[in-house]
C-alpha cells in the first residue's frame, strides 16, 4: 500500500510528487505512480516513488487516489477500472464538477483542487473544494499538502471555475506579459539578457513587496509609482483608456466558457 496513489504523471501530477519528495511530506516509497509515457515513470521511479503497472493496481494500493489524467479520460477510465472501492480522492480535472465524480466514485470522500504550474518549485497556488460529506481531517490534510507546496485556499465549488483563470491560467498571462515587456526591449536596443533579468526580478519584487503589506489597497502600488506629470502615469492611463482591463476580463471570460464547454463533453 501506499499513501497517495496518482494516475497520470503530466504537469501538475509531476509537480505534486516533486513537491511531496522534496517537501518531505511522506517517504516516496509512499507515493506510487502509473502514467501510459514510461518516461514519467522513469523520472517518478528515479526519486524513489513506487511504479504501478497499471491504473487496477494504484487503485488497489493507495489510500488516496489522485487523479491527473485528462477530464476528456474520466469516462473511459471509469468504464475500465472499478472503482468502487476508492475511498479518498483528490481531484486535478478542471472542469469536472464534485457532482460528477460523485456519480463514478459513489463511496469516497471528494476534494476538487485548482493547482497551478508555479508548484514545480514549491511555489504553486491551489484552490480546494470538497463535498459536503468530506470530514474535515482529509479536507485539511490536502490543504496542508498543497500549504506546504505554495498557498491553499478553500473555496466555494461554485467559484471553482472562476478560480481556474484567476488561479490556474494567470501563469499563462505573466508569461505573455513578460514576453510582450522583453520582447519591447529588444526592439529598443537591450540586450535580451539585461531585459529578461531586470523584468524577471521586478516582478518578483513587486509581488514581494505587495505581500508584505497584503490588506492595503492595491491601487496604493499603482500610484506609489506614478509621480503626477512624470513617466509612468502616462504609460499607466494609456493602458487604461485603451481598455486593458476589458482585455483581461474578455480574456477570462473565455476561459471559463471554455470551461463551461468541457463540461458538456464529459
Amino acid at each position: 500500500m501506499v499513501k497517495y496513489g496518482f494516475i497520470g504523471g503530466g504537469h501538475m501530477g509531476m509537480a505534486i510528487i516533486q513537491g511531496l519528495v522534496l517537501q518531505k511530506i511522506v517517504s516516496p516509497s509512499q507515493i506510487g505512480l502509473y502514467d501510459h509515457h514510461p518516461e514519467k515513470c522513469k523520472i517518478a521511479q528515479e526519486m524513489g516513488v513506487t511504479i504501478f503497472q497499471n491504473e487496477k493496481e494504484v487503485i488497489q494500493s493507495s489510500e488516496v487516489l489522485v487523479l491527473a489524467i485528462k477530464p476528456q479520460g474520466l469516462k473511459q477510465f471509469v468504464l475500465e477500472n472499478d472503482v468502487t472501492n476508492v475511498k479518498k480522492l483528490i481531484s486535478l480535472l478542471a472542469a469536472v464538477e464534485i457532482q460528477q465524480l460523485q456519480k463514478y466514485f459513489q463511496h469516497a470522500w471528494i476534494v476538487r483542487t485548482m493547482p497551478n504550474i508555479p508548484l514545480f518549485i514549491q511555489q504553486g497556488a491551489c484552490a480546494v473544494s470538497a463535498n459536503p460529506s468530506c470530514p474535515k481531517e482529509f479536507v485539511d490534510e490536502v490543504v496542508g499538502i498543497f500549504n506546504q507546496l505554495g498557498t491553499a485556499c478553500v473555496v466555494k465549488e461554485k467559484d471553482l471555475d472562476t478560480m481556474m483563470v484567476v488561479n490556474g491560467s494567470t501563469p499563462a498571462y505573466i508569461a505573455y506579459f513578460l514576453k510582450v515587456l522583453v520582447d519591447d526591449a529588444v526592439c529598443r536596443g537591450i540586450d535580451e539578457s539585461v531585459a529578461k533579468a531586470l523584468l524577471y526580478q521586478t516582478f518578483i519584487g513587486e509581488i514581494e513587496l505587495m505581500k508584505q503589506d497584503f490588506d492595503c489597497d492595491m491601487n496604493h502600488f499603482v500610484d506609489a509609482v506614478c509621480s503626477k506629470g512624470g513617466t509612468t502615469i502616462e504609460a499607466i492611463s494609456y493602458m487604461k483608456n485603451n481598455g486593458l482591463e476589458t482585455i483581461l476580463k474578455n480574456a477570462n471570460q473565455k476561459c471559463i466558457d471554455r470551461a463551461n464547454e468541457l463540461k458538456k463533453m464529459l
